[in-house]
């Protein structure tokens, strides 16, 4: 999560320079920005959630005893 400004201000870079050059409204620009620190919050959330270790305990494989290795009948 520290670098989720950096991601937000990435992804919200050519509308921010264009409200410092005078092309855009500067509270557009916020509400790009906004969208974009969401974005990157979003992000990295699903990737913490994707790359996040396995709770579930693997069930033990028990050994079945010689004589019913078989196919019922032989």
């Amino acid at each position: 999560m520290r670098f989720v400004p950096f991601v937000g201000l990435v992804l919200s870079s050519p509308v921010l320079l264009q409200a410092v050059q005078g092309d855009r409204p500067v509270h557009e620009a916020l509400a790009f920005w906004l969208v974009a620190m969401l974005l990157g919050v979003a992000g990295v959330r699903l990737w913490a959630a994707a790359t996040r270790p396995s709770a579930v305990v693997p069930l033990r494989v028990v050994p079945m005893p010689a004589e019913r290795r078989g196919r019922r009948r032989d």
